[in-house]
């Protein structure tokens, strides 16, 4: 059994969805400290051991980050909540002494590794644009670069990475593995079928400036992204709830989102074609749909129209078939791997606390 301290970055729901999944196994056998904030605090607090951190926050506007806002706003945010974070992390790690760190994105777990020098074990999808031959289109190359630096000023010193994802470019750096999408297990359990609805996700809540777009199509959509239940012609908007956004992915016939990770990973194992308008300026998720328009699983545009989309519906027989021979999986190969390395790292760290007996 280990102590494994655990951070969890809490922007966007990807990262909490799937380390709960992990944090499951993890605990089962060991002892687990986790450190979140913001979204992924919420959803894992009730479930785990949870410290809640100060962690960055992304604002949008327009479909777009808002970077003025960004900043600004995560800077009127440090003076308050830096403070108590540092403290209630340096007597949490007293006490609670780890034997290693896991981290899913989140940088206050990778400081404190460094500073305490235990091993850090990156688990997360990110790393696979710095550790990975990721191919993408050159007018984002600035992008991409400046995507890689915030990378590596997350987690500048990780002992062993884990990625995952739904494409697998080749690996280019030591102590690299690569694995299928940690799915839930309410995921792994459903039976898809095909309904009449088109679910429509986007990650920057309150924003309906895509609903005109949707009525002129004259399809049937249901849409997550207002937080409320209204009718407006042809778009369902509702609230988020897991069970009844799961059952709706489950029964639409084909997905429009950006282009998050984890939504993608869950419509393509579902078998759902996914037509993606990543935000602008997030490098990860205009390499998601890239790869997902490489693949022929979905499209990938800048911009969306209802001709588009009209277009897209007409082209489904293709991705559907493409998609027969999707990968499926679980979880297991990644877990497998992660006890192995818990087991390599604890059981150094507990050599070199072990006193050597006088001659």
């Amino acid at each position: 059994m280990a102590r494994i301290l655990y951070g969890v970055s809490g922007e966007g729901s990807g990262h909490a969805t799937r380390s709960k999944e992990i944090l499951y196994r993890l605990a089962k056998k060991h002892k687990v400290k986790v450190l979140a904030y913001g979204k992924s605090y919420d959803f894992l607090k009730d479930s785990f051991d949870v410290q809640k951190i100060y962690g960055l926050h992304l604002y949008y506007r327009d479909g777009g980050v808002d970077y003025l806002k960004t900043v600004l706003s995560n800077l009127r945010r440090l003076p308050t909540e830096l403070g108590p974070t540092k403290h209630a992390v340096h007597d949490l790690v007293r006490d609670f002494k780890p034997d290693l760190v896991i981290s899913d994105f989140e940088p206050v777990s990778g400081i404190v590794a460094a500073r305490h020098r235990l091993p850090l074990i990156s688990l997360d999808n990110q790393h696979i644009f710095t550790n990975c031959d990721v191919k993408y289109p050159r007018r984002f190359a600035k992008e991409a670069l400046l995507n890689k630096l915030v990378i590596a000023a997350y987690l500048p010193r990780v002992s062993e990475t884990l990625i995952t994802c739904f494409y697998h470019p080749k690996v280019k750096k030591p102590n690299t593995y690569l694995f299928p999408p940690i799915l839930r297990e309410k995921i792994l359990r459903q039976r898809p079928s095909k309904g009449d609805h088109i679910l429509v996700y986007q990650t920057a809540s309150g924003d309906d400036s895509i609903v005109k777009t949707l009525k002129d199509s004259g399809l049937k959509f249901v849409f997550y992204g207002c937080n409320k239940d209204l009718r407006d012609g042809n778009v369902l908007h509702k609230k988020f709830s897991e069970d009844g956004f799961i059952r709706d992915l489950a029964t639409c016939r084909f997905v429009i989102a950006n282009g998050g990770l984890s939504l993608l990973c869950e419509a393509l194992h579902l078998g759902k074609p996914v037509l993606s308008v990543p935000i602008a300026g997030q490098f990860e998720q205009i390499a998601n749909a890239y790869y997902l328009n490489k693949l022929g699983y979905g499209k990938y545009y800048g911009e969306l129209t209802a001709a588009r989309i009209k277009s897209f519906a007409k082209n489904l027989p293709q991705y559907a078939a493409n998609l027969k021979d999707y990968p499926r999986a679980d979880c297991s190969a990644i877990i497998k791997k992660l006890e192995e390395l818990i087991e390599k790292y604890a059981k150094a760290g507990r050599k070199k606390s072990t006193p050597v007996s006088a001659k």
